[in-house]
């Protein structure tokens, strides 16, 4: 993703001076779809390369022309190399309204982590860089700041180019404020939002929220329910804009339903559509969602209401989806939503839903890819024909700033494609046509029969080893195609007990007064079914404050559900979020516990059937448990919550290996362990603040669980001294000991037996005397090493004790008398003993197998020779052996 810095201008130049004024800031954010052109790095850091840049103008012409140039002309100023839906200059919104103009998505408005309203005005679109798409995020110039609001709706007007601005939340309203009304125009020099002043004959309607208001085909806005901003109040009304006279009339119908965070479509035959949403006149805690088997149906052209009954498959009624008109003009899209009775049971969806209004029929289509988190209040929009974004929203508490693009085919809207990295993405109209690159006949009949080949000889070969290869591939299957890859850890998640203490939980009070909790992760994926509440009549904790009633609530997960290291609908999420909810008016105190999987003793005393980790805690050690749990002394991984904070905690499993009391392990070979769950925290407090009461005057506070690290860490216990270990100290001191010999006294080898060569007695010392004898002095010869080569005549047939009285002789012998000795026998004598010095060589120190290839090389030689070369070299060898 690349960064462009703001666009400077001068729209005027003083005489006599060099100044420099500053028109308007507009930064970009090209998301990239090549990897080697955006340079994405493994390890995801961010780098930033900055620069700035001055620019002068005088009063000449040049130099204004100069400056008129530079007004459309943008500098890098950065570059991000980070993935898009990690980009932290994107802010996080929920509440934005959304209209499309051309092929760009813009929002404006909605509620950030910052502030509960927002004037940011952004757009997305799609761009062709170098025959490829990327995504352009752009903040949209606005000479001076528009309206701060949140949950907002806007018209677009293709005859004006301009949007209007209909305002839901806003900041400092007062109780007799009425409803506001915005224009921006695109097609003027000074863009600024301004507010639109109502025509004299015109209703004056109070502010409102979650409404819909929507352009019909006869040209007027029609606004329809919402509820009341000061008093809270469901509204049925339903009101009419003329944009072209100002001009609000109420045209609301007896008997007329009231409906709230709903969606609304207009149709080209004049109907406007109304789905889901809230028809419930009390508070918001108890929902009556619209059911999907009907649509409210207004007719522009009649001026009437219907009750559309709608057939296809039947889903639980929601609030606050996301809802547009499909290319075809008769079916209307619908992502997303809320869905629940009340505030502690609420879920959030990411399904994709189509309503063919010809057929008054509901359906949904397979997707491939990975669909968005689920999310509610979504901001949803066309980038081209074929190419739909959905972006930003709110997951139960966490608002999201990831851009997703669903790629369809055409018209049909059929084959679906959730493009999350935006490397897919295709248009013929900016990519162009491709060069084809098919292959030849000859080409294809060759790879085809090589291919039919090729799958005989690998059936023939599977059936003749079926039994080894069905074992391999239910090993490949289990621990290596599941196995988790490094770019894709995945982490268990603490278990968690959540002990409110001070509020009340009895019948006689309000069910959002009693103390309860929503679990959810960042991606928005519900963990609700794993929370439990426990039975306080069983066992009852006891803290030291003692402020009241104690209630708890026991969150397990089983083993396959986890927390990943990426985001972007590849896992369950990256953090785990607890809200929790009650009467904000107690002075009371929430502590929490965490234990590691497979070491929570709530599991077993309470019997906990959410969680399939097997418990290692023994009898005893539940029973201190309890002991400790009644008198406030466990203080491991234990922390308070104070209510209107939002606290975080990072936590780091590890597998702690103890070695068992088997005598085995003292050997230190193969030991053997036991292996237990430890859990490490790290808790951040929050700050009292009154401003994490996003979701409702009962809403507590906010917990975050994340892994420090997305790897199990393990501990292994290891024995200082074992057989092996003292083993491997004295070979090291004789090593030492061997080493400093052979610096003094250089090397030779030692005696190929060792030890029973040398001191071996009995029958092993006899045994190994003849085994000598029989394979080394077969010819009687003298002992190389050992024996002198000088002897007397006739030596070789006498006995041992006759040699070597000759052999003394043999140095007493003159000059002369030397030379008198057959040198025939004195080189067959040479021979016998180098033949036995062979003998010895390759018995004990060398490697004979090179020579025994080199003899076998000869042998083959020698076989392809002629007879008459095979005379030659017979009658050669007589004529040497004459002369020797």
């Amino acid at each position: 993703m690349v960064i462009y810095q703001p666009r400077f201008v001068y729209y005027a130049c003083l005489a006599y001076k060099y100044i420099s004024i500053p028109a308007f800031t507009r930064p970009r954010f090209i998301f990239g779809l090549d990897v080697t052109q955006t340079g994405f790095d493994k390890s995801n850091q961010i780098k930033i390369a900055l620069w700035k840049t001055k620019i002068t103008c005088d009063t000449s012409a040049n130099a204004l022309g100069i400056c008129i140039l530079l007004y459309f002309i943008t500098h890098v100023n950065g570059s991000y190399i980070i993935p898009s839906e990690l980009i932290g200059d994107i802010d996080n919104r929920a509440g934005a309204a959304t209209f499309s103009r051309g092929n760009t998505v813009y929002t404006y408005g909605g509620a950030t982590y910052k502030e509960e309203f927002s004037n940011i005005f952004s757009s997305i679109s799609l761009v062709n860089d170098e025959g490829k798409q990327n995504m352009l995020y752009e903040i949209v110039y606005q000479q001076t700041p528009g309206p701060l609001c949140a949950r907002s709706t806007t018209v677009y007007l293709p005859e004006s180019d301009s949007v209007l601005l209909f305002i839901g939340r806003y900041p400092d309203n007062q109780k007799n404020d009425t409803l506001k009304v915005f224009k921006y125009k695109f097609n003027e020099p000074g863009r600024f939002w301004d507010e639109i002043i109502l025509a004299n004959n015109s209703v004056i309607p109070s502010t409102r929220r979650d409404y819909t208001a929507t352009l019909a085909t006869n040209g007027k806005i029609y606004l329809y329910g919402g509820i009341e901003y000061a008093t809270n109040d469901k509204l049925n009304q339903l009101l009419v804009f003329d944009p072209l006279t100002n001009q609000l009339s109420d045209i609301t119908k007896s008997h007329q339903s009231t409906l709230n965070s709903h969606t609304a479509t207009a149709l080209p035959n004049g109907l406007i559509v109304f789905v889901t949403g809230s028809t419930s006149v009390s508070t918001r805690s108890i929902l009556s969602a619209l059911p999907s088997e009907e649509a409210i149906v207004y007719d522009t052209i009649n001026d009437a209401f219907t009750i559309q009954k709608i057939g296809g498959i039947s889903f639980p009624g929601r609030t606050s989806s996301s809802a547009i008109l499909a290319p075809d003009q008769k079916t209307i899209v619908l992502f997303g939503g809320l869905q629940g009775y009340d505030m502690a049971k609420e879920s959030v969806c990411n399904d994709l839903l189509f309503l063919d209004t010809s057929t008054w029929t509901w359906s949904a289509s397979p997707s491939r890819g990975f669909p968005p988190a689920p999310r509610n209040q979504a901001s949803i929009g066309y980038l081209n024909s074929n190419n739909l974004v959905i972006a930003y929203g709110q997951s139960i508490t966490t608002l999201r700033n990831d851009i997703n693009i669903l790629q369809f085919n055409g018209q049909s809207m059929t084959t679906l494609t959730w493009l999350r990295e935006f490397q897919a993405i295709t248009s013929s109209q900016l990519t162009g046509a491709r060069p084809s690159n098919s292959l030849g006949a000859g080409s294809i009949s060759g790879i085809v029969i090589g291919s039919i080949v090729v799958c005989i000889i690998l059936i023939a070969f599977i059936w003749k080893t079926r039994r080894y290869t069905r074992s391999f591939l239910v090993n490949a299957y289990y621990n290596i195609i599941w196995t988790p890859r490094s770019s894709e850890s995945t982490i268990q998640t603490p278990d968690i007990r959540i002990c409110f203490d001070g509020w009340t939980n009895s019948s006689e009070t309000s069910a959002n007064n009693r103390p309860h909790l929503i679990c959810s992760t960042d991606e928005g994926y519900d963990c609700m079914e794993f929370i439990t509440p426990l039975n306080m009549t069983l066992h009852q904790p006891a803290f030291s404050d003692r402020l009241g009633e104690v209630d708890c609530f026991l969150y397990a997960a089983p083993k396959w559900f986890g927390l990943t290291d990426k985001t972007g609908g590849y896992g369950n999420g990256t953090t785990l979020i607890i809200s929790l909810y009650g009467n904000n008016t107690v002075t009371g105190a929430i502590h929490t516990t965490f234990y590691p999987p497979g070491m929570d003793p709530n599991v077993v005393y309470y019997n906990i059937t959410t969680t399939d980790i097997r418990q290692l805690l023994t009898p005893s050690q539940i029973d201190s448990w309890i002991v400790a749990d009644l008198d406030d002394r466990y203080a491991v991984n234990v922390y308070s919550i104070s209510p209107k904070t939002v606290v975080t905690l990072g936590y780091q499993i590890q597998d702690h290996q103890y070695l068992t009391n088997s005598g085995w392990n003292t050997i230190g070979f193969l030991p053997i362990y036991n292996h237990t769950p430890e859990l490490t925290t790290n808790f951040r407090p929050g700050v009292v603040s009154s401003f994490i009461q996003s979701r409702g005057s009962y809403h507590l506070s906010n917990l975050k669980v994340f892994p420090n690290n997305y790897a199990t860490v393990t501990l292994l216990e290891e024995r200082r001294s074992t057989i092996l270990s003292v083993l491997g100290s004295l070979g090291g001191v004789i090593s030492l000991a061997v080493a400093f010999q052979m610096w003094l006294f250089g090397f030779r080898p030692n005696s190929p037996w060792g030890i029973i060569q040398r001191w071996s007695i009995g029958p092993i010392r006899r045994s190994f005397e003849h085994n000598l004898v029989s394979r080394f002095d077969s010819r009687h010869t003298s002992i190389p090493l050992v024996d002198s080569v000088y002897h007397p005549k006739g030596a070789f047939d006498s006995d041992s004790s006759q040699y070597l009285n000759e052999a003394k002789l043999n140095f007493e012998r003159s000059s002369e008398e030397e030379e008198m000795i057959d040198q025939r026998q004195r080189l067959l004598r040479v021979e016998e003993r180098m033949q036995l010095t062979e003998t010895l060589l390759n018995a004990y120190y060398v490697n004979s197998e090179i020579f025994q290839k080199l003899s076998e090389s000869i042998k083959q030689r020698k076989l392809g020779d002629s007879d008459d070369t095979l005379a030659v070299n017979e009658s050669e060898q007589n004529l040497i052996h004459e002369r020797l």
